[in-house]
């Protein structure tokens, strides 16, 4: 193989050589750029799926008063008591004190997962 590279480039000139390495470092940084993406993209989808995890878990851990007001709010848009709130709030916090409009579903969670959190309020509202 090493022949095969010699006997190409024996009778090649200067700027053919440049232009070879050129294209060759042009693909090393293309195919860089290329597994960054992948790593970035593999990331984010452990983050999401943490996240929803997390999410689930929390959902679980809701009694029964404070999981039929929270799946309210999310459908309808209802305000949930003033105790139901408080308790909402812990550790993870399922929602955010709005200054405006009062409770809203926390950032963290209506980014990543708001499909979830529907589904989870139909299915919890049906029982």
């Amino acid at each position: 193989m090493l022949e095969t590279i010699k006997q190409t480039f024996s009778d090649a000139r200067a700027i053919e050589i440049w232009t070879v390495v050129i294209a060759l470092l042009s693909l090393l940084l293309i195919s860089i750029q290329f597994l960054w993406q992948v790593a970035d993209r593999r990331k984010k989808r452990n983050r999401s799926k943490a996240r929803q995890k997390e999410l689930e878990q929390r959902l679980a851990t809701l009694r029964p008063l404070e999981a039929n007001e929270y799946a309210r709010f999310i459908l309808e848009g209802q305000q949930p008591s003033t105790e139901s709130a408080q308790s909402l709030e812990g550790k993870p916090s399922l929602i955010e004190r709005d200054s405006l409009r009062g409770w809203r579903v926390a950032d963290e969670y209506s980014e990543y997962c708001p499909e979830l959190l529907k589904k989870w309020a139909k299915q919890h509202e049906r029982k």
